[in-house]
Parts: C-alpha cells; structure tokens; sequence
C-alpha cells in the first residue's frame, strides 16, 4: 500500500475490509447515496467556510439545490463534522433525484470546502483505478 495512504488512516482496500476495519473499531461505514456528497470538516472555520459555499452555490440558480441532511461529529470527535449534502434538481417541485459520478461527487465535495487531504487522495484512487471506494465515512453507530 502507498505511504501517503496509510499515514492517511486509510488502511483498506474494498469496501468489505472497511467494513472490517471500521468493526474493529468499534465504529460504522457510511456510503453515499446516488445523490448524496459527503463533506468532511475539521475545525469550526471549515464549517462556517462550508456554510458560506452552500449558500453561495444555492444563490448561482445553477439548476441543483444542495441541503444539509445531516450534520454528525465525525468518529475523532468534535470539532471535526461530516455533513451530509442532499443534490436535488430545482426545476421541479417534487425534487428529483439527481445521480453523482464519483468525479462529480469529488469535484462538488472539493468545492464546498471537505477536507482538502482526503479529496486530493479520493482523485488519486480514481485516477488510479483503486477497488477503494473514493468516498465513505467512517462514524459511530
């Protein structure tokens, strides 16, 4: 396994083994749904900055709304987050479900201010082929 992922606590390489990992400690896996980001904070300014972005994305009318499904402590505790982005399309009342690639979900989760680290090594894996899902949470159950 490449240094730069291990000292990254990424100590899997499917989603069954981080499966097995997060077991071993005593925590959960959490994937996206198709329409789902993923946004990983970790201090207080992280998420004030995240705060503003979502705002200023929804203010653009750019075809897509984002809103804030869920906001838990991350697994290390606070004043780490991970907060959970619903993408709905705004062209229609009942929101429609909107599908995310894997580029897509890395590009919007970059944008909106989720850790820069983890984004940077999830296009890494992409770029790479890797059998690691790009995107997951590791959280208390």
């Amino acid at each position: 396994m490449d240094m730069e992922l291990r000292e990254a606590g990424e100590d899997y390489d499917s989603l069954e083994n981080a499966e097995r990992v997060a077991k071993e400690r005593g925590l959960i896996v959490v994937a996206p749904k198709p329409d789902e980001l993923f946004i990983d904070l970790d201090c207080d300014e992280d998420f004030q900055e995240f705060r503003k972005r979502l705002a200023d994305f929804n203010s653009q009318k750019l075809g897509f709304v984002l809103r804030i499904e869920r906001l838990t402590p991350s697994a290390s505790g606070p004043p780490h987050y991970h907060a959970v982005v619903k993408i709905s399309d705004a062209d229609f009342l009942e929101p429609e479900q909107v599908i995310l690639t894997d580029e897509r979900r890395i590009l919007l989760q970059f944008l909106l201010g989720s850790d820069r680290v983890r984004e940077i090594l999830s296009v890494y894996r992409m770029l790479r082929q890797d059998d690691r899902p790009p995107t997951l949470f590791f959280e208390r159950p």
